[in-house]
């Protein structure tokens, strides 16, 4: 099974700034970012060329990811994410419950 390399665009749309040394591991945002990651690693699906993805997403009361939108709306792509994502729980506590990141896929070598 090919790779897809996942880039994170650091977008999780928030008000507030990110702690200024970056280096603050107990950071639920940058604890969430990583989840994503790891989550939507060693893809299953094919690409050809480099998709340029938004996902939208809610973290809700037990701390369950629910996808609410993909962009672009490539069906194959919507389900791979929300096959990835959907109904995955967090160990740890958030305070924003509404979250975007934006990613690349990558073609497959």
């Amino acid at each position: 099974m090919k790779k897809i390399i996942l880039l994170f665009l650091l977008s999780l749309n928030s008000n507030t700034p990110f702690i200024s040394n970056g280096l603050d591991y107990d950071d639920p945002e940058r604890k969430l970012r990583s989840k994503i990651a790891t989550l939507l690693e060693d893809p299953d699906i094919i690409i050809k060329e480099n998709v340029r993805t938004k996902i939208t997403f809610k973290i809700d009361d037990d701390k369950k990811i629910n996808v609410l939108d993909v962009k672009p709306e490539d069906e194959k792509i919507v389900n791979y994410v929300k096959s990835r994502l959907n109904n995955k729980k967090i160990k740890f506590s958030i305070e924003r419950k509404l979250f975007s990141v934006a990613i690349v896929l990558e073609k497959n070598r």
